[in-house]
Order: structure tokens, then C-alpha cells, then sequence
């Protein structure tokens, strides 16, 4: 076995770079077989890191899992590591695909390696390095807890290396998860790779307000809304009244000038932040109309025309039809472009690659440009000092500026990085201003018991097991860690406050035997073996679904349609005879019914659907009964292009057919084809890959993919 120091040596030799100090650092903790937990700024090399577990695998003959938080950067670090180890040595295991599973390097999404470790109980004996990329998405609200569950499922003889952007609860963070795995380093690194200034752009100039050392330059306090509590406090409301429409503020008449502002002190190519969709390409195509940039040397014409014939190469005829592909086309040559999570994969593919390839002055995007991908720009432009954080608009975190702002900057080319930000007469610009170039903020537990963790780990003669996990997460922890303090000097420790956590578990144990999911003894019956592969908001009511024999009447388009309505949506259904909804769902179903009867008879889609609302309503109501709220409501949301989808695989016609976005409806579509694959999954755990239920999740995924178009579109 090679030792520690050789294998360090010769890492670094094959590097075209000499290793920054907080990389030497992190690498000597691996070293002393512990975990790491390195936060550093946006582009600082944090995955170098990573690169090295990745080597020390290979060399001591010890696996690797590289989990990522979505499936294009398993993708995107499924194809790195292929690049530098070759296809034979390295795997990936998605949602909907696999590929060498046995490799000594395994990429995946952290859901997966969750599954693993909750759902299969996987020791990972063979395993010695799990990368948690992005262990900040435990905040998150709707997927934070697939991390913590991972973090506390995963075996202590694997060496953690946490990645994560800067965050100002470091400490705690490490000192967790030393307390639920092992000995864990921190190696915090503050210094950006290029340093920043920071400039706004007002009365047709660019203003310096902070230089790279941080200190202030310039305040503009009469800039903006007043700067006083009130004006803070109520900013939210006025924008989301601005932002009805969905697209934010009108794209500024001043981009045109901003853009040829920064061409004339050298700033481009620039990276222009705009958090909608629509806006952003408005915005791109006012720069455009304004011919503010002169046109492009003939050869960077050529090779951006190029890039574009190899990319429509490989589209259909029907992909080629789309108007989002056409329009982007249009554009390109003129050295502007955008970038958002509603364009198809390929779409995004081709702006990244000419970016990259500084073939481009200015792209105008959305915040999802800012996580993951390394594109640096030699200047970032906020447009907007808000953003929607997925309730009302608030003005941007000083994480979130960090986030962006890591753009600016190329290591290697530019001395300086610049961020240019645009303010907005509805909001104080130094009290915002303030906040986001402030310390980030705290890694908050977004952790919360579900019914799918309660049915994969709860056993009545180890009940220990679910309780460490309740009593282990970060928001536990630091609960605990207060009280802590509150009693130094104490002589005796209060003992851990068990009855609030023991009474949620007990309730839902209670739940899960009245919906006969488990018997009272706690064993799982059939419907919890199938309801425990389910990660879904409705879980119990797919799987109700799943075992009562009702889909097997629908032909698999409308099967796919029906699996469709459990994805939280936009797409809302018109009413036509909305009953009231009161805390327990429908008050009254009987309406609705007598609805149906009066006026026609029943399809077998309006059946399964009144199923669906029977089950949720009963559920929720033995919720409120117990004092807890885990199922959400359901309303049925309009998705018959997915149907359309299914039947003949044309996006072109079904976007204009229906009128809803191409990205949104692909997002969509995605979204249930990796539930279809989960049904699919759980049903043949039960019953075995030939029985009848799991064919017919299968028939449906088939038509969803349309021979991995689907796929191909999304980029998996």
C-alpha cells in the first residue's frame, strides 16, 4: 500500500497548479484518517479536495461514492472523472440510470446514497470516501433532510469529505458532525481565489463601493427607498406587487448603457443576473436591439456557428422546432446569450461550452448559473437586489452574493474580479447593501420526521435506532449545545428532552397502523414494504394507488398523467365546482360527487382521482387529530400535455398545444418519470420485476422516455 506522504506527493506533482494552504491542510486531515469539512468561497478550489479522496481510492483500492445534490452534476463529475480514470473505473448511479455500479468510483445523487443507507441498510463495507458536494443544501426545505439522514446513516469506518460554501456556523457544523461520525477537521478558507470589488451602477457611471481589501470606499444613503426599518420591513410587498406578472421588474433601459460601460473599462465578458426567466431573455435581446456591442472578429463568429451546427446535428426535427431553439440560435452570433433552468439541456450545454471558451461578452442568467458549474466571468451585474426564496421576494442573503459574486473573476487571467449592482428605487440600497456583504448566514436544520424514514427505520425492539436520529440532527444538536452553555458550572446535565420527540414518533406510528401500513406489533405489511421506497409528499396515497389495482385500467399515457398529479406544481386546474376546503381537506366530497352524477358518468381517471382526495382527506384528518401536519393538501393541477408527451414525443407540439413553457413542462416531465421509476422500484422489491403492478409503472416510464429523449432533452 502506498503511504499516506508518497500518495500526497505524487497528487500534487500531476497537478498543473501548486496546492493553496487550506488544500495541503485538508489533504493532511484525510491523511490521519479523519473527515473534513473544508467551506470555502466560489471557485477557491474546494473540489481539489474531493480529487484527491478520489485519488487516494484508486491508489489503495479503496471505492469512492461522489454525491452530488442533482443528477446534471453527477453527470457533469461522472464525465470529469471518466476524463482522468477512464470509463472502466468509474460509475453512476441516478434515478434512471446505471452504469458500472461496481466501479472503484461511484457518482450519484445523495438521495441514492440515501436509499442505500436508510432504505437497503447498506453497511458500504467496501467503501472508504463518501463527497458530500454541496452539504449546504441541508438547509434546504424540501430535500434538506436527505442529507442529514446520510450524514447520520453513513458507517464511521468512511472518511466524510463535506464540501460547502461559506457559511458563519462552520464550527458547529464540524463539531456535529465529529459527534455523529468521527474525528472531523474544519478547514475553512476565506480568501477568494481573485479578489472583488464591488461597484454600483447609478447616473450612467460605475461607482466604487467597497475595494478588495473590504474596506468602503463610497455610501450612497440617499440611493434607493429610505433607508429605515419601515421602508426594510415593507420592501418585500411592494416588489411582489411589482413582480405579479411573475418576471420581476420591466429589464431595465439602462442594461444597453451598463453593458457599454463595462466594455469601455474593460469588464467584459460579464455574467448579468436576472432571477426570471422571461426577463433575462427580454434583457439579453434589449442589449442586442440596442447595438451597444460592436460585432464580433470573424473568427470568433466561425466558431460559435460551428458550435451551433454540431449542437442542432444532434436534435430531431422536432427539438429543432422549438421556438426557445430558434430564438437562442438568433442570438448567439451577436455575442450575447442566456442562460436558465427553462432552456433543454443542449440549449445550456452550448452556452456554457462558448462561455467557457470565451467566445461570448455578456450572458444574462438566472441564479441556477451560479450553482455548480464553474464559469468565471472577469464581472458579475446584479440587476436585481431581490429574489424569490419560494415565498415572498426578499432582498438577496449575503449567502446568495457570495454565491453569484464567486463568478467574477478568472484565476489565472484577471487580477481583479468586479460585481456591478443595479439598485432598485424599492429598496434602501445600503441597508441591503449591508446585509448581503455581511458574514454569511448560519447552516440551518431543515430537518423534519417523515413517514418514509419512520417506515425504513422504525423496528419495536429497536427503537433506539429512530430515536438517535431524531435526537442526532443538526437542529437537535444545537439545541443541545445551548443548553449546554446555559448550564456550565452546573453539577448535573438535564437529562435529553425525549417526551416531545417520542410523542410526534408515537403519533405517526399510530397513523401508519389506522392506514395499515404496519400492525400494531410494528411489523410493515405490504403497503408500508412498497410506501418505504416512496420519497413523495403523498407517499401513502401514490402507494395507495399503487396496490388497489385501478391504474391497471388506464392505457400507460394516462398512467403517466395520473402519477403526474402527486408532483407539486404550477400548473393549477381551472375549478369547475371547487368544494370548500377546510384544515382537513375537502369538507365536503359529496358535492363534487353529485356533481359527476348529475351531469355525466364517471371516467376511470375521475375515479382514481377521488381516491386520491378520499385518502388525503382521511389521512390529514387523523393528522389533525394527533396535533401534526405531514401531508400536504391536493389539489389536482392541469397536466394534459403530459399525456400528449407520452403519445407521440413531439415537445414542439405539445408546448404550443397547451401553451406552457418548454422548460417548466420539462421539469415536469423529468420529475414523474423519476417517481414512475421509484413505483416501479418499490413494487418490484415486493412483488419481483415480473409482476403485473410493476409492468404497468414500467409501460408508463416507457412512454415518458420515448427511447431516452426525455432524458436527452434534460440532460441525465
Amino acid at each position: 500500500m502506498t503511504t499516506t506522504l508518497e500518495l500526497a506527493d505524487a497528487f500534487a506533482r500531476d497537478l498543473p497548479f501548486e496546492l493553496d494552504p487550506f488544500q495541503i491542510d485538508a489533504i493532511a486531515a484525510l491523511e490521519r484518517a479523519q473527515s473534513v469539512l473544508v467551506t470555502a468561497p466560489t471557485g477557491a478550489g474546494k473540489t481539489v479536495v474531493a480529487d484527491f479522496a478520489a485519488f487516494a481510492a484508486m491508489a489503495n483500492g479503496r471505492k469512492l461514492v461522489y454525491t452530488t445534490p442533482i443528477k446534471a452534476l453527477s453527470n457533469q463529475k461522472y464525465r470529469q472523472l471518466v476524463a482522468q480514470y477512464g470509463p472502466d473505473e468509474v460509475g453512476i448511479v441516478t434515478g434512471d440510470t446505471m452504469v458500472n455500479r461496481d466501479a472503484p468510483l461511484l457518482v450519484m445523487t445523495t438521495e441514492i446514497l440515501r436509499n442505500l443507507l436508510v432504505v437497503s441498510k447498506d453497511p458500504l463495507r467496501d467503501i472508504g470516501y463518501v463527497v458530500v458536494d454541496e452539504i449546504h443544501f441541508l438547509a434546504d426545505r424540501e430535500r434538506g433532510v436527505v442529507w442529514e439522514e446520510t450524514l447520520i446513516a453513513c458507517p464511521r469506518h468512511i472518511q466524510l469529505i463535506c464540501l460547502s460554501a461559506t457559511v458563519s456556523n462552520a464550527r458547529e457544523v464540524a463539531a456535529w458532525l465529529g459527534h455523529i461520525h468521527g474525528a472531523t477537521s474544519l478547514i475553512q478558507h476565506d480568501e477568494r481565489p481573485v479578489p472583488l470589488e464591488d461597484y454600483v451602477y447609478t447616473d450612467n457611471d460605475l461607482y466604487r463601493i467597497r475595494d478588495a481589501n473590504g474596506r468602503r470606499v463610497r455610501s450612497f444613503p440617499h440611493l434607493g427607498a429610505a433607508d429605515h426599518e419601515h421602508g426594510m420591513r415593507h420592501a418585500p410587498e411592494r416588489t411582489r406587487r411589482d413582480d405579479g406578472n411573475g418576471r420581476g421588474e420591466p429589464p431595465e433601459p439602462i442594461a444597453p448603457a451598463l453593458v457599454e460601460r463595462l466594455r469601455a473599462v474593460g469588464f467584459l465578458p460579464t455574467i448579468y443576473f436576472r432571477f426570471g426567466r422571461r426577463s433575462a431573455e427580454e434583457l439579453a435581446w434589449t442589449i442586442v436591439r440596442s447595438s451597444t456591442l460592436p460585432a464580433l472578429a470573424p473568427e470568433r463568429t466561425q466558431a460559435i456557428q460551428d458550435a451551433m451546427a454540431r449542437t442542432l446535428q444532434d436534435m430531431d426535427d422536432d427539438t429543432r422546432g422549438l421556438t426557445q431553439v430558434t430564438d437562442l440560435m438568433r442570438i448567439l452570433p451577436t455575442g450575447i446569450a442566456y442562460h436558465h433552468a427553462g432552456l433543454i439541456h443542449p440549449l445550456k450545454a452550448l452556452v456554457e461550452e462558448l462561455f467557457a471558451a470565451a467566445r461570448l461578452d455578456v450572458v444574462v442568467a438566472t441564479s441556477t448559473l451560479a450553482m455548480g458549474l464553474h464559469l468565471p466571468a472577469r464581472s458579475v451585474v446584479l440587476g436585481e437586489l431581490k429574489k424569490f426564496n419560494g415565498q415572498s421576494f426578499e432582498p438577496l442573503t449575503a449567502t446568495e452574493y457570495r454565491q453569484m459574486t464567486g463568478r467574477a473573476g478568472r484565476r489565472g487571467i484577471d487580477t481583479m474580479g468586479a460585481a456591478v449592482l443595479v439598485p432598485s428605487s424599492y429598496l434602501p440600497f445600503e441597508a441591503v447593501f449591508r446585509r448581503m456583504s455581511g458574514p454569511p448566514e448560519p447552516l440551518e436544520s431543515a430537518f423534519e420526521l417523515r413517514y418514509n424514514t419512520v417506515l425504513n427505520l422504525y423496528r419495536p425492539d429497536d427503537e433506539q435506532r429512530i430515536l438517535n436520529l431524531l435526537e442526532n440532527n443538526l437542529a437537535a444538536f444545537h439545541r443541545q449545545q445551548e443548553e449546554e452553555r446555559e448550564q456550565r458550572g452546573a453539577n448535573r446535565r438535564r437529562p435529553p428532552r425525549r417526551r416531545g420527540v417520542q410523542s410526534r414518533l408515537y403519533a405517526m406510528l399510530d397513523v401508519l397502523t389506522s392506514e395499515r401500513l404496519m400492525d400494531r406489533s410494528g411489523d410493515l405489511k405490504t403497503k408500508g414494504l412498497v410506501a418505504r421506497h416512496i420519497f413523495n409528499p403523498w407517499e401513502i396515497a401514490v402507494t395507495t394507488l399503487l396496490l388497489d389495482g385501478s391504474l391497471a385500467s388506464l392505457e400507460p399515457p394516462e398512467t403517466a398523467h395520473m402519477i403526474s398529479l402527486f408532483i407539486p406544481s404550477k400548473f393549477v386546474a381551472p375549478a369547475f365546482d371547487e368544494p370548500r376546503r377546510g384544515r382537513g381537506g375537502y369538507e365536503s366530497r359529496r358535492s363534487r360527487r353529485q356533481h359527476l352524477k348529475e351531469t355525466r358518468s364517471w371516467t376511470p381517471m375521475e375515479i382514481i382521482e377521488e381516491t386520491v382526495v378520499t385518502t388525503v382527506t382521511r389521512l390529514r384528518g387523523r393528522e389533525e387529530r394527533h396535533g401534526i401536519e405531514l401531508t400536504p393538501e391536493w389539489t389536482k393541477p392541469e397536466h394534459g400535455f403530459v399525456p400528449a408527451w407520452c403519445s407521440h414525443g413531439k415537445l414542439s407540439e405539445t408546448v404550443e398545444e397547451f401553451g406552457v413553457p418548454a422548460g417548466d413542462a420539462l421539469q415536469l416531465l423529468g420529475q414523474t418519470l423519476d417517481l414512475l421509476d421509484q413505483c416501479a422500484r418499490a413494487l418490484a422489491d415486493v412483488f419481483g420485476p415480473d409482476d403485473h403492478h410493476v409492468v404497468v409503472m414500467r409501460r408508463a416510464a416507457e412512454a415518458m422516455s420515448h427511447k431516452g429523449k426525455l432524458e436527452r432533452l434534460l440532460g441525465l
